[in-house]
C-alpha cells in the first residue's frame, strides 16, 4: 500500500468512526475489506491513476468541508459525487475486463 492508499483508507475509516454508527462502521469494514481482497489488484492500475487520484482527492476535500462546515446537504451532495464516481471507474473497468486483452474501448 503506497502512501495514498494509505491516506484514502484514513480519510474513510475517520469519517466512518466519526459517524458513531455501528451499522456503518460493519457495513464499511465488509466493503473495505472486499476492497483490499478482491478489487484492490484489479482495480489499483486505474483506481490510483494519478489523474483519478487528484479528482479523489478534491472529492475528499469537498466532503471533509462540508463535514467541518456541518453542512449535511452539501456532505451528502458532495458524497454522492463521490460515490458517482467511484462507480462509474468500477464500471469502466469492468468493461475493459469484459472486453479481453487487445480491445480497444
Amino acid at each position: 500500500m503506497d502512501d495514498y492508499e494509505a491516506w484514502d483508507e484514513l480519510f474513510h475509516r475517520t469519517i466512518v468512526e466519526a459517524a458513531g454508527n455501528p451499522l456503518l462502521a460493519g457495513l464499511y469494514d465488509v466493503v473495505n475489506q472486499a476492497r483490499i481482497e478482491v478489487v484492490w489488484t484489479t482495480l489499483r492500475r486505474t483506481m490510483f491513476e494519478q489523474e483519478t487520484r487528484i479528482q479523489f482527492a478534491k472529492q475528499h476535500a469537498r466532503i471533509a468541508e462540508s463535514i467541518a462546515a456541518r453542512n449535511s446537504n452539501d456532505a451528502w451532495a458532495a458524497m454522492r459525487d463521490h460515490m458517482s464516481t467511484i462507480a462509474d471507474v468500477y464500471i469502466a473497468v469492468e468493461n475493459r475486463q469484459l472486453a479481453g486483452p487487445g480491445s480497444v474501448m
